[in-house]
């Protein structure tokens, strides 16, 4: 795979996360609706609102974990890395 490539690949794969941190939203009344998810799953030039994240996810300061509490059970830690 060539690095323009790779690096369009990435870029979806993020866009996809974001839409889906949208989609979870605590708040149900700030959720997209289905018409506007479907929009943004097909039309990549479309800008996507900021996400509100919440206390569910924690950045930890080495970008290379995502930190991702839950009540009543010990944090996870998964690594993230390019292969």
């Amino acid at each position: 795979m060539r690095e323009e490539e790779r690096e369009d690949s990435i870029g979806e794969i993020l866009r996809y996360i974001h839409i889906a941190l949208l989609c979870t939203d605590d708040n149900p009344e700030t959720r997209p609706s289905l018409d506007k998810v479907l929009h943004w799953f097909s039309c990549f030039s479309t800008p996507l609102p900021e996400t509100a994240i919440g206390n569910r996810y924690l950045a930890e300061e080495d970008t290379n974990c995502l930190f991702s509490p839950s009540p009543g059970h010990s944090s996870l830690m998964s690594p993230v890395s390019s292969r």
